[in-house]
């Protein structure tokens, strides 16, 4: 099989809590892709992430599910597949300087939470299969977005940057699987608007997110959330007033 998919397990192994089976080569299977040189890939592994989700929420609606039923049903399948990946970090860090109160960091995910289904749901209005296409562009820009500023701004000196080459197949992966997930359904200022507002909330992100050098995953985690976020808001309020 081409290396792509080799890579594309990998990160989906690592984004995801489904116990991927090791691939031929690989010494073991919990073995993490390595950012630097395959970071390309991660934006299709959040793709099929995204789009696995955004079924949910089609076969939901097509049972006779209200929207906003069937929005919450794929937010919750979203977490479930990646095992609350993101959720935990964004809990992590509110509750940091609450010397444990988990209540912030229940608070945060909860409001993130709500932003999706509602972004969902408004989604939903416009088109159903649309909603399947967005969810994984968003999360396959998120991923590319996140990632991206990981690479540029590393947690240490000691960590391997990425060249030139490896930054730009993950900048156009994320900006192609963003525009192609949404521009049949949505348009192309809806696409544009969306991948604007991503990257805007992963720039804000790094701005106050530590990068993880103590050994954890705060930042990407955190700022792949508020981009898949940002995306979906953006989208679903352009296709109100295209």
């Amino acid at each position: 099989m081409p290396p792509v998919i080799y890579e594309t397990v990998a990160w989906l192994r690592h984004d995801s809590a489904i116990p991927f089976p090791s691939q031929p080569g690989e010494s073991e299977a919990s073995a993490l892709p390595d950012p630097a040189r395959a970071a390309y890939a991660a934006p299709l592994a959040g793709a099929v992430i995204g789009a696995a989700a955004g079924l949910v929420i089609v076969v939901v609606a097509a049972a006779g599910a209200s929207n906003f039923v069937a929005a919450s049903a794929g937010v919750l399948a979203l977490i479930v597949v990646t095992g609350g990946r993101a959720e935990a970090a964004v809990e992590a860090l509110a509750s940091r300087e609450a010397a444990g109160a988990i209540r912030y960091g229940v608070l945060a995910i909860a409001v993130a939470v709500l932003l999706r289904a509602s972004a969902l749901d408004a989604l939903l209005f416009r088109d159903t299969w649309g909603v399947l296409f967005a969810l994984a562009g968003a999360c396959a820009f998120a991923r590319a977005a996140a990632i991206g500023f990981s690479l540029l701004r590393p947690a240490s000196p000691e960590a391997v940057a990425a060249d030139q080459t490896t930054l730009q197949w993950l900048a156009i992966a994320g900006l192609g699987l963003g525009i192609v997930a949404t521009l049949p359904f949505f348009g192309l200022g809806a696409a544009v608007a969306g991948i604007a507002a991503a990257a805007g909330a992963v720039a804000l992100v790094s701005a106050f997110v530590p990068r993880g050098a103590d050994g954890t995953d705060h930042f990407t985690a955190t700022a792949e959330l508020a981009a898949e976020i940002a995306f979906l808001i953006a989208v679903a309020a352009f296709t109100d007033n295209p």
